[in-house]
């Protein structure tokens, strides 16, 4: 393997090391058993309505239920990376650690990106783990199929990416704390309007131009998942379109992660 991408996998394994000695991992884990548990649950319900006194079991429904929960594990399994990724750049900046590396014939470019990546698959790795097992019940107590969780799962996972760059350079302004909230309130504030978007409602100005054109954190599932809603999926939705432009936006953060590292002044 030539120098480079040994160093970078190098420093990506090391990121993803300090992501798994943290100490929000264990409340991490506790969330996923809850959530399981939840979905397991849920998922256990066959959804029906009673007509001419017999049960009529209604596939929409059970594809309804489950778009929903697949959403919002998206938006957990984001929000997860976004506050994963809030202080893994700072706090070796903090620490001197990111010094001694840099120090060395390491990039600055390579040591973000590795720092983003190692944050990214702790909360991919969580988030995988979740999701695929939401999936699992669905197929198998649903009769939902498994191409849209998967393609969901994918863009899911994709927008992590984004989330948690954005993340990683607002830190190094504002700090993890402020960061953290920031991660909050964004990816669910702008969940929200693109669910509302999906329903029918209309938004002008600037919140109705980011909510087209900005991270598809709900839009790129719900886009995904259509097919689980037959003949009540909404119309003009075009999966292509919305993987487009959550990979315009990850790369787009990634860039935008890279030249806010360089400008940082070393040695503090």
């Amino acid at each position: 393997m030539p120098a480079a991408p040994r160093i970078f996998a190098w420093l990506a394994a090391e990121a993803f090391s300090d992501a798994v000695r943290r100490r929000i991992v264990p409340a991490i884990a506790a969330l996923a058993l809850i959530s399981l548990f939840f979905i397991d649950t849920c998922t256990s319900c066959s959804p029906s309505l009673t007509s001419g006194g017999e049960a009529v079991t209604l596939p929409q429904v059970a594809g309804a239920g489950g778009l929903a929960m697949m959403v919002l594990l998206g938006l957990w399994t984001a929000v997860l990376a976004g506050v994963l990724a809030a202080d893994h750049l700072t706090e070796p900046l903090n620490d001197g650690s990111a010094n001694l590396l840099l120090a060395r014939p390491i990039s600055r470019v390579g040591y973000a990106l590795a720092r983003l990546a190692g944050a990214w698959a702790m909360a991919a790795l969580a988030g995988a783990v979740v999701l695929g097992a939401t999936a699992w019940l669905l197929y198998v107590r649903q009769g939902l199929i498994a191409g849209p969780a998967v393609a969901a799962t994918s863009l899911i996972l994709l927008n992590g990416v984004c989330v948690a760059a954005l993340a990683m350079a607002l830190s190094l302004w504002l700090g993890s704390t402020l960061t953290s909230l920031a991660v909050l309130a964004s990816v669910w504030g702008l969940a929200s309007i693109e669910v509302a978007t999906q329903l029918g409602s209309e938004f002008s100005g600037p919140i109705g131009a980011f909510a087209a054109i900005g991270p598809p954190l709900a839009a790129a599932p719900i886009a995904a998942l259509a097919p689980w809603l037959g003949p009540e999926a909404p119309e003009g939705v075009n999966v292509a379109l919305v993987t487009a432009r959550a990979l315009a936006w990850a790369v787009a953060s990634a860039v935008l992660l890279v030249a806010v590292f360089r400008r940082v002044e070393l040695g503090r």
